[in-house]
């Protein structure tokens, strides 16, 4: 599949380049199976100033607006051929100034906000001047805490003015329909969504919140359903144990009961686990997993300890110590099954007293993963698990 590096739309006469891109660490937040013919070797940055230097050179556009899949701040390198940036992935709310003197604007997620601006356009081609204001909807939009950027919720109140109708399409009959087939689809959503599915313990709820020693009850607990799920539908022995893993980024939302009332709805799981994973499994040895757990520690530019939990099932215990204390090797990997030790996983700590159901795991155990093929696949750094399977 090719993947255009821009599109031109033309609006009131001007044409208007709109230049995309994705975060230079594509290969961290996609599976290598996704990634493995992409060539990611040019800086997002870069790509969009070479984009957008072609097209102001070849007069084939007026203006353009860069699409930048990183936070704000990744767009700060981009040059004077671009007008205005509109970035996203962190979901912040945000505004900056690129080294060419573009607007950046990062406008939230989940709709929840918008960044509307003007581009104020005289010339044409090459001789084309390009201005940039934000714009006011005067539609009963409210203004967040960062200009040019707006909040969007609530816009039921002002139906014939709606944020969305601004692009003057209100007469047309497609946006009465898309309102429709909205309308439709949400009291669907909210007449299954509201099913009850289970509760609560008074006082108890996952979240997110990750400490050492609290990290994260929500990620336990979907680690748990994964490792019950293939101990349910692919291997029901005791021979060897069962480890259920799950990646912070997966799940979408705080916490699980999202309203606190004590009951646990099909919304809420599915906001939750709203990228619809599904359980899958491999194999490691008991050094290769020792390798994936101390994959969370990484050392920040200060030199600190730093970590970044996985959500690890019930039935595993372990101790870390910063590599030279307690005899902890730093260079940790697998075994190929003749006593060979591959040791290309480096590690800022080292993992010990390492047990799964009580039991005390050698490094040349096997251990059966329960996990989103994302995060098998070596998903957020989790390179262990990509190069240390048995």
């Amino acid at each position: 599949v090719h993947v255009k590096d821009y599109t031109i739309r033309t609006v009131n006469g001007k044409r208007i380049g709109f230049v995309g891109a994705l975060t230079d660490a594509l290969g961290s937040v996609a599976t290598p199976q996704i990634t493995e013919d992409a060539d990611l070797s040019e800086r997002a940055v870069d790509a969009l100033n070479r984009v957008a230097g072609e097209l102001k050179r070849s007069g084939k556009v007026d203006a353009v607006v860069a699409l930048l899949h990183a936070d704000a701040s990744a767009a700060t390198g981009l040059g004077r051929d671009v007008d205005l940036a509109y970035t996203g992935h962190t979901h912040a709310v945000k505004q900056g100034v690129a080294d060419g003197g573009a607007p950046i604007y990062e406008a939230g997620s989940f709709g929840q906000n918008m960044a509307v601006q003007d581009l104020i356009i005289t010339g044409h081609g090459r001789h084309a001047k390009v201005q940039v204001a934000d714009a006011n909807l005067g539609n009963g939009t409210e203004a967040t805490a960062v200009p040019g950027v707006l909040n969007v919720e609530g816009l039921d109140a002002h139906p014939r003015q709606a944020a969305w109708m601004s692009a003057g399409v209100v007469s047309n009959g497609s946006v009465a329909r898309s309102r429709q087939l909205y309308t439709k689809a949400n009291d669907y959503a909210a007449s299954a969504g509201n099913a009850v599915i289970g509760t609560l313990a008074p006082g108890t709820n996952f979240d997110k919140r990750t400490s050492v020693g609290h990290e994260g009850s929500v990620g336990m607990l979907v680690a748990d359903a994964n490792r019950e799920s293939i101990m349910r539908n692919v291997y029901a022995g005791t021979r060897l144990p069962v480890v259920g893993f799950s990646n912070n980024g997966s799940l979408r939302t705080k916490q699980l009961d999202m309203d606190e009332d004590g009951k646990v709805t099909i919304r809420e799981v599915d906001s939750l686990m709203a990228l619809q994973f599904h359980a899958a499994h491999e194999t490691l040895t008991g050094l290769g997993l020792k390798a994936v757990l101390a994959q969370q520690f990484h050392r920040n530019d200060d030199g600190e300890l730093e970590h970044r939990w996985l959500g690890i099932s019930s039935n595993v215990r372990y101790r870390y110590v910063q590599c030279g204390d307690g005899g902890a090797t730093c260079t940790l990997g697998d075994s190929d099954g003749n006593g060979n030790q591959h040791t290309g996983v480096k590690a800022t700590v080292g993992i010990v007293d390492l047990t799964i159901d009580g039991r005390p795991i050698a490094d040349d155990d096997l251990v059966i993963i329960a996990s989103n093929s994302y995060l098998l696949q070596g998903g957020d750094n989790y390179s262990a698990l990509l190069f240390c399977f048995h």
